[in-house]
């Protein structure tokens, strides 16, 4: 999908007034800091706690509230502040997926040995301020996503709910499966494996600040609007128009306004901030990344298997150099590679025999001969003295002496 950006949009007070952002530094696993509502415009929510949080998240994280930090298109960290488990998260795998020509819908074929849908559910999992992933599917697929989520290391709580004919009616039903309380909506296709923790997070942060967000892409061809006859009508600015992905993250009472307003104008939409712009109120456009495709057709399946695998070396190159930046500050330079050491710098096995020197050898030798000459000396001697013949004594000399 392909949006207009003439320019950012202004933040909304109505939005913005009622949410005092914390910024509070954390330690390296972040869990979200409370949102304080302090505007007297604003109706308190009950605040949640620790027995009230996700069942699947680790103890040691519930216990200790933190920051999460968001990394920015330019690669600068931007911290915001939420609660664990206050995103409901939708994951939306009721596509038939013609295009793709597969007898199955392509959400379910497998990327690198792993059903395309699963990737998404494994990413926002790991995310602490996920509190519930729910699965817009047909309900023979349920099996599937539950086997892949009893294998999950940390579990947000997890619901299932049928699609509707149209996208806009399996959102519907997913928003309507979700928990009341949640302070966010995320919407996710599931044909989108390749979405990463950071956009999320980034995403989320719009969300949070203007009230809606959606993921997205400057354009980099060059776009023309065409009439029926495909004759060109005129060619669109490129620097304003960007490429929607999702995540898009909607506040719960924005996505429900919109909603009515949906029914109630038999309005159709294409995508889940079209609501909101329905209702004339702001969207931002978070930043996200090219890699973030669409899965829809067999060359999408190709593009991103080599994604996938660029990632994975990636991992490896990453995990290779902290290793060694973590030798070289414990004084060890030695480069590393897959996690060894070249075999030429491998440590030799120390012998248990003494080394010897030369000059020490020279002179066991002299020794050992001279003791060998001094005791045929003495057999000789013993020979002739039982035959009566007696012989002077040697020297000292000729037993080294």
């Amino acid at each position: 999908m392909v949006g207009r950006l003439d320019a950012p949009p202004a933040q909304s007070a109505p939005f913005l007034a009622h949410r005092n952002i914390a910024l509070i530094p954390t330690r390296a696993f972040r869990a979200f800091q409370a949102v304080s509502r302090s505007s007297a415009h604003a109706k308190p929510r009950k605040s949640r706690t620790i027995a009230s949080l996700p069942r699947g998240l680790p103890r040691q994280l519930q216990q200790r509230l933190g920051q999460c930090r968001a990394i920015s298109g330019n690669g600068a960290q931007e911290e915001y502040s939420s609660e664990p488990g206050s995103v409901s998260f939708i994951l939306l795998a009721g596509g038939v997926g013609k295009r793709m020509g597969a007898s199955i819908p392509k959400q379910y074929l497998e990327l690198l040995g792993q059903p395309i849908a699963m990737y998404s559910l494994e990413t926002v999992a790991s995310m602490p301020e996920i509190g519930e992933v729910v699965i817009v599917c047909d309900p023979s697929y349920r099996a599937l996503f539950q086997r892949y989520y009893d294998k999950l290391p940390v579990k947000p709580r997890l619901v299932f709910t049928e699609p509707g004919k149209e996208r806009q009616d399996s959102v519907y039903n997913g928003f309507a499966a979700s928990n009341p309380d949640s302070v966010l909506v995320a919407i996710h296709d599931s044909a989108r494996p390749l979405v990463t923790i950071n956009d999320v997070r980034r995403c989320l942060k719009d969300g949070l600040e203007v009230g809606a967000a959606v993921l997205g892409v400057p354009v980099k061809p060059t776009i023309k609007e065409v009439d029926s006859e495909r004759n060109v009508v005129k060619t669109l600015a490129r620097a304003a128009l960007w490429e929607v992905q999702t995540p898009q993250v909607i506040r719960p009472a924005l996505l429900r306004e919109g909603f009515e307003l949906v029914r109630k104008d038999s309005l159709e939409v294409t995508d889940d901030v079209s609501i909101i712009e329905a209702l004339g109120r702001p969207v931002r456009v978070t930043q996200g990344s090219y890699t973030n495709i669409k899965v829809t057709t067999p060359d999408d399946m190709s593009v991103a298997e080599r994604f996938l695998s660029e990632n994975e070396a990636a991992i490896v190159e990453r995990s290779r150099r902290q290793t060694v930046q973590l030798r070289a500050q414990e004084g060890d330079k030695t480069e590393v590679v897959d996690g060894k050491k070249p075999a030429s710098e491998e440590p030799k096995p120390v012998s248990s025999t003494p080394k010897v020197e030369k000059g020490q050898t020279t002179a066991i030798v002299t020794g050992a001969i001279s003791i060998i000459f001094g005791v045929l000396y003495l057999l000789l001697v013993q020979l002739l003295d039982s035959r009566g013949n007696q012989l002077l004594p040697p020297p000292p000399e000729a037993f080294g002496l």
